[in-house]
């Protein structure tokens, strides 16, 4: 019997304003020197006391209504937190509530 491929759908990832905003505020210097301060002040994971590879924010980004708001978020000191890889993936997956 023969097989019938069915057509697949291209998926095509379509950028909007917010993310380009987001990924404007992650791709700044501001933020780049910002992360690199606080994890030097912060070497141990502030969940598990491991090494700590990356800085969190506890209040996502995404929550401001623009840009503004996002930058506010993002470049705030007290809504960082210096987390291990592992630590850092379980807070995304709604393993770990900060």
């Amino acid at each position: 019997m023969p097989t019938i491929n069915k057509a697949t759908k291209k998926r095509t990832y379509k950028k909007n304003d917010r993310n380009a905003q987001i990924a404007s505020i992650y791709n700044s210097t501001i933020w780049k020197n910002m992360r690199l301060s606080y994890i030097i002040q912060h070497p141990i994971c502030e969940y598990c006391a491991r090494p700590a590879t990356e800085v969190h924010h506890i209040q996502y980004i995404s929550s401001g209504r623009n840009l503004e708001e996002m930058q506010r978020i993002a470049y705030d000191q007290n809504n960082l937190i210096a987390l291990c890889t592992e630590c850092h993936h379980n807070v995304h997956n709604n393993k770990i509530k900060l």
